[in-house]
């Protein structure tokens, strides 16, 4: 594993020299998921900064990182633009001083603030609970303890809208109470745990993202974690060693928090989903389930996929194979864990990969970049990953009990949140397919979306919507006007405000229900303008005329509240084009344009309502 990491961090060097930037950015990429070594992982960091100054800018999204702990973070900081980089983001890393964290929380004036961070970390330890070796009152600390937490998020939440990391705790390699450690209910470690549990349950309620140190520890070995040189000479907790896994836990948690997740997994089936090859080997000479070890291995990989699919996870095939070879498997082999219906899309041909996915994608109405491709055959990997760039890859290893930890640590599926449109989501798409052969089959646009019999719920946004509401704002790139990433709290005040129009949409037509999939913010301004702060719409039912409902709905809303103008905002992105006209198809009259933004306003007076085939219920 070590010489494939070092092959690897040499070939990233040779692509950065030689100006190939997207290789370069690849074999870090896989450098990462190779090793955690630290002195290796420090000198990618260096040339992931070498990187970062020449990398054409529109591919990263830009972020600013607030780093505040109880250690110091010398070594720390860094690693950060490595991990961001291999993500797709140009991390900008700034460091308070050791051990300052309360302070510059607490201060309005201080640096952290002036700052303006997208993401405050709040990175301590077991030392920061300041708890005796056995406790009177076990579960009362453990409370006090996360309630002191809570006070200082809700403080910076007052002065920032950066997303928060807060730390859990680990626990000393070394403790007084010994043995008792693990036995006796008010030891340091099992008042550390509760702890760890209280946090989660209120970072839950104010939308912080918990990072597990616990678990990290457990990784990294408990002996490689702690260093107690270190800390004593340098304040470097957790040791060296550590490091790498943290900073990539940081990434992957500012990832998920973003919504930068994937939504797709694209799967080769021969030796992927089984064993053999379906077309030579049949149906009785493919390895799938017990008794033979591979089999099981085979076996668990597709329960970890269906695993992915039953938490949101869209499942498609594509696969270099006769379509009812391909099928066999699914339709008679006794030891399969996922069926045909499974997967979003079955694609069994012998057309090039890349151009199967690049159909996938237009099917289900996704960007490219939504999209991973897994496979255990190298030469496809690269032609997926030459022609599709956007398409994140997973090479499988030659050993199918391997499988599940490859795809795992990668990392790509993490998402903040779980909401019950999640767990519904591959039953919408296969219900869109329905749609799909009702369009081909109407005469017009007009007549298909009548036959669809929409019917549609606006409902003020609240607790009940409150996270699928943040969770489309986070995600949402095509169908999205300006792209602001609002988090839960911040979206609970807007809706709060007087005369605020907040409302989240829920569709359904004869096919079923597509659950929430828009999201409209107006904010009250000065002069009798009511100005759109977010409008979003899932991209999965766009092109049902669900924004001329939601127009419509804002539209008399404003009205009624007695108010003269809308106005609108299109920040324009890389993937928002659809939206550019779209003020301008609704009746609004531009106003001012530049690079950055465009503005319209809609003289409330006279302004038509949009036409619409959903009815409100």
């Amino acid at each position: 594993m070590h010489e494939d990491a070092q092959i690897l961090f040499e070939d990233a060097k040779k692509f950065a020299e030689s100006g190939e930037w997207e290789r370069a950015v690849e074999a870090l990429k896989c450098f990462t998921e190779k090793t955690t070594d630290f002195s290796l992982c420090q000198k990618a960091a260096k040339l992931a900064g070498k990187i970062l100054k020449t990398y054409p800018p529109e591919k990263l999204r830009p972020l600013k990182v607030a780093l505040l702990s109880s250690s110091t973070t010398l070594f720390l900081e860094p690693l950060l633009p490595l991990y961001g980089l291999v993500r797709g983001l140009d991390l900008r890393v700034k460091s308070g001083d050791f051990g300052t964290w309360r302070q510059d929380i607490l201060d309005p004036s201080s640096w952290l603030y002036s700052f303006e961070p997208d993401v405050v970390i709040i990175a301590t330890h077991y030392r920061d609970a300041a708890l005796p070796s056995f406790s009177q009152d076990p579960q009362g600390d453990a409370e006090k303890i996360a309630e002191q937490f809570v006070q200082f998020w809700e403080h910076l939440k007052k002065h920032s809208r950066a997303a928060i990391l807060q730390h859990g705790f680990d626990r000393p390699n070394d403790d007084a109470a010994a043995y008792l450690s693990a036995t006796h209910p008010g030891a340091r470690a099992r008042v550390l745990e509760s702890a760890n549990a209280a946090l989660v349950r209120r970072a839950a309620e104010l939308s912080v993202v918990p990072v597990d140190i616990a678990e990290l520890r457990a990784r990294c070995g408990a002996d490689q974690w702690e260093d107690a040189r270190l800390w004593h000479h340098a304040k470097q907790h957790p040791a060296p060693a550590g490091l790498p896994l943290l900073a990539r836990e940081y990434v992957r948690a500012i990832c998920a928090k973003l919504g930068l997740s994937k939504k797709v997994c694209v799967c080769d089936l021969d030796n992927t989903l089984w064993g053999g090859v379906i077309g030579e080997d049949g149906i009785d000479g493919i390895t799938l389930g017990t008794p033979n070890a591979a089999g099981e291995a085979f076996a668990a990989f597709q329960t970890y996929l269906k695993e992915l699919k039953q938490r949101g996870i869209l499942l498609a095939v594509c696969s270099k194979n006769n379509e009812a070879d391909a099928l066999l498997p699914f339709e008679k082999h006794p030891a399969m864990v996922l069926k045909k219906d499974d997967f979003v899309s079955f694609k069994a041909n012998w057309s090039p990969k890349s151009e199967n996915i690049a159909q996938i994608a237009a099917e289900l109405n996704l960007g490219l970049d939504s999209f991973v491709f897994v496979d255990d055959n190298r030469a496809e990997i690269e032609q997926v990953r030459a022609a599709l760039p956007q398409v994140a890859c997973v090479q499988l290893p030659q050993d199918s009990a391997e499988y599940v930890a490859a795809l795992s640590r990668a990392q790509l599926f993490d998402t903040a949140t779980l909401s019950a449109d999640d767990l519904s989501r591959s039953q919408s798409y296969h219900a869109n397919a329905a749609r799909a052969q009702a369009q081909s089959g109407a005469t017009d646009l007009k007549d298909f979306l009548q036959s669809l019999q929409m019917r549609c719920a606006a409902a003020p946004i609240g607790e009940g919507n409150l996270a699928r509401a943040a969770q489309l704002l986070g995600k949402t790139n095509q169908f999205n006007l300006t792209t602001r990433r609002h988090s839960a709290e911040a979206i609970l005040k807007m809706a709060a405000e007087k005369n605020a129009f907040a409302r989240s949409f829920q569709l359904a037509d004869k096919f079923g229900d597509n659950g929430i999939v828009g999201v409209l913010i107006a904010l009250p301004k000065e002069d009798g303008v009511l100005e759109i702060d977010s409008f979003v719409m899932s991209c999965r039912v766009i092109g049902r005329g669900l924004e001329n409902f939601m127009m419509a709905e804002l539209i008399a809303f404003a009205r009624e509240h007695n108010f003269k103008h809308l106005r609108g905002v299109y920040i324009p992105t890389a993937k928002n084009a659809q939206t550019a006209d779209f003020y301008e198809r609704l009746g609004f009259t531009p106003k001012e344009k530049s690079s950055d933004q465009s503005s319209f306003a809609l003289d409330l007076e006279h302004a038509k309502i949009p036409e619409t085939f959903i009815e409100k219920i």
